[in-house]
C-alpha cells in the first residue's frame, strides 16, 4: 500500500482528524502528512482546514472508501 493510501483510509470513519493524529498513525513525519493531505484535497477526496490543521474526506471520499472495504470483504470471502 502506498503512503497516500495509508493516509487516507484514516478518513473511513468520516470524522475530522489532525494532522498531527494522522502523522502518528501512519508514522510519517508532519510535513509530509501535509504534502499528501494537499494532494488529497486537490482531487476532492478531502477537506482540508489548513487553519484548523484538520481534514476529513468528503462524500465522494467516503464513497471510495466505502467502495474499497465492500471490495477488501468480498475477496476475503
Amino acid at each position: 500500500m502506498s503512503q497516500i493510501d495509508d493516509v487516507f483510509y484514516v478518513f473511513g470513519d468520516g470524522k475530522w482528524h489532525e494532522v498531527e493524529e494522522i502523522a502518528k498513525e501512519v508514522a510519517l513525519p508532519e510535513s509530509k502528512v501535509k504534502k499528501i493531505l494537499d494532494f488529497l484535497a486537490e482531487f476532492k477526496f478531502i477537506e482540508f482546514d489548513e487553519g484548523k490543521k484538520k481534514s476529513k474526506a468528503t462524500p465522494y471520499g467516503r464513497r471510495i472508501l466505502s467502495r474499497e472495504k465492500s471490495f477488501k470483504f468480498s475477496v476475503l470471502l
